[in-house]
């Protein structure tokens, strides 16, 4: 027998006892030698959108918008993306009363409101 661990995401994982002759192998992602700046990522993408302008020029003072996010069941980093979305939003001159965030659940059923703030990173619009 031996002990495999299994990684999900960083710092989230399991580990299992296999007996060896059921083992085929074990695959491993490689791992990155280099550290990625997810705000700077996350700014190129939203200067560079594919298909349309940038939020700045789709968006003004008398709109409404409504910014879709997925649910917790999914390994999006919104709690990352969101706070550029809204600046930039907020920046084009839409008040936050006129800000709504929807959250598309699919089919998983509903989720607890210490789990969506969880999910958002705990910031507000």
């Amino acid at each position: 027998m031996t002990i495999h661990t299994l990684m999900f995401r960083e710092g989230v994982g399991t580990t299992v006892e296999v007996d060896e002759e059921n083992l085929l192998f074990h695959a491993v992602p490689p791992s990155s030698a280099t550290e990625v700046d997810q705000d700077a990522v996350i700014e190129e993408a939203l200067n560079s959108p594919v298909g349309s302008g940038t939020l700045e020029e789709e968006v003004g003072a008398e709109d409404t918008v409504a910014v879709l996010v997925d649910d917790i069941t999914r390994p999006t980093p919104s709690a990352a993306i969101l706070p550029h979305v809204l600046r930039r939003i907020h920046e084009a001159g839409v008040l936050r009363e006129r800000v709504k965030i929807v959250m598309a659940m699919g089919t998983t059923g509903e989720h607890v409101a210490p789990a969506v703030i969880l999910r958002e990173g705990g910031q507000r619009a």
